[in-house]
């Protein structure tokens, strides 16, 4: 009897799997977030493993309801319980959340929730409250938080000054991305984090840009390597440009070109487009430039828009890449046939000036790695794709509809490229 006892007792105790085999299991389904769901039910063994990666990525901005006059985020509440119930605190390490539309009390624990995250790497934020910047300022998140995003409308009206003082204390932040921002309507400069190593300022105000400009002659920035741009409206009665003086050498550029869907007439393209470009980049120090666009259904379009801007290419880029994204809407047409032509000419002028030595173009499709590239330039809160297919023809139109450029060998068509890779 005694002997049976201790059998049952040894059974209950023992872990029939050791733990290097359970954490190898845990590790090859780390992506599969409903199979790592479905094992943690195992045994408590396998649930202690899968919970670092079950909860490594949170989303709260998904699902939001609106039953009174305002949004409600479901899973906002049932992160804050859980945080105060267990230690799953630890294993949080990238947050997606949403102020859009929230109430003032369901606002007050997602600031509790900030104050809890005590190994946060990663913020995105959509349409955030200025309390928010405050919070994270008074948070741990200054000495953990690597990656920021912040994604707001064209309206939005933030504080500022409140936003410059969180990220000044994110001592350790990496990656900056802003998409929207307020008018910045002080005479002084915008400081950023001197940690800095990429920053993305997309959709972004032309006076904002130029007191980001005059920061960086303040708090230069020693580690950072690539800058994407698109600023939003600057005409050309705005006058002046972005002092990039204090930039580092060797910074690699980005620029978001905008290729329009549908027929635009030249007018509307300048003021939309040429202009902020050139407010933008006038006087940048650079050799090598990189467009990043999407397709137009209308090929030729494509073909005009880039035609527009390089004449106005700042005169020190002597190379210049144009990516444009490997998927599009709707099926790819012609439609001017006289819109290469104009772009072969604006290409060989350059060249035949001496600016321009090489010109590459790719069709390329941002892949989902991870890495901080992808938490750049891709969309925030993920895109619809659902009517979107893969089509990389546009680099045959290219090839055969720049002659001139092709045959004074500066003209490169990159085929073997097939993800987004931001070098040249």
């Amino acid at each position: 009897m005694a002997l049976r006892r201790s059998e049952r007792i040894f059974k209950r105790n023992h872990r029939r799997i050791p733990n290097e085999i359970s954490s190898i299991i845990i590790e090859n389904l780390a992506d599969n977030f409903t199979a790592l769901r479905n094992l943690a039910l195992v045994c408590k063994d396998f649930a202690a493993l899968a919970q670092s990666h079950i909860f490594r990525e949170i989303d709260l901005a998904i699902n939001p309801s609106k039953e009174t006059a305002f949004r409600s985020y479901p899973r906002v509440r049932r992160l804050a319980s859980l945080l105060e119930s267990s230690e799953i605190h630890q294993f949080v390490q990238r947050l997606k959340l949403s102020s859009d539309g929230i109430s003032l009390d369901e606002l007050g624990v997602m600031a509790h929730i900030l104050h809890l995250l005590t190994s946060l790497t990663s913020l995105t934020m959509r349409r955030p409250e200025s309390r928010l910047f405050v919070e994270i300022e008074t948070s741990s998140l200054g000495g953990t938080l690597k990656w920021l995003r912040v994604d707001s409308s064209i309206r939005c009206n933030w504080n500022l000054a409140s936003f410059q003082r969180m990220l000044m204390s994110l001592s350790c932040l990496e990656v900056l991305a802003m998409c929207g921002s307020p008018e910045f309507l002080e005479p002084g400069a915008f400081l950023l984090p001197s940690s800095l190593r990429m920053a993305s300022f997309t959709v972004i105000r032309a006076n904002l840009l130029c007191a980001i400009g005059r920061g960086l002659k303040i708090v230069p920035l020693p580690f950072l390597r690539t800058l994407v741009l698109d600023p939003l409206f600057a005409d050309q009665d705005q006058g002046g440009h972005v002092d990039w003086n204090g930039l580092r050498t060797g910074t690699r550029v980005f620029y978001k070109l905008h290729i329009n869907r549908f027929p635009y007439t030249i007018g509307d393209y300048q003021t939309t487009r040429v202009f902020p470009f050139i407010f933008a980049t006038r006087g940048i120090e650079v050799q090598k430039l990189m467009f990043i666009c999407d397709q137009s259904p209308w090929l030729s379009l494509f073909a005009r828009c880039v035609s527009y801007m390089i004449p106005h290419l700042p005169s020190s880029v002597s190379e210049l890449c144009i990516d444009a994204t490997a998927t599009v809407q709707y099926s790819l047409q012609k439609q001017d046939p006289q819109d290469w032509p104009k772009l072969d000419d604006a290409l060989v002028k350059r060249h035949e000036q001496g600016l321009m030595k090489r010109v590459c173009f790719r069709c390329t499709k941002l892949e989902d790695d991870g890495s901080p590239e992808h938490f750049v330039f891709s969309h925030p809160f993920g895109k619809i794709d659902r009517d979107w297919v893969g089509d990389r023809t546009i680099l045959d139109e290219i090839e055969g509809s720049l002659p001139r450029s092709k045959s004074l060998g500066f003209l490169e068509v990159d085929r073997d490229t097939v993800f987004f890779e931001p070098t040249m």
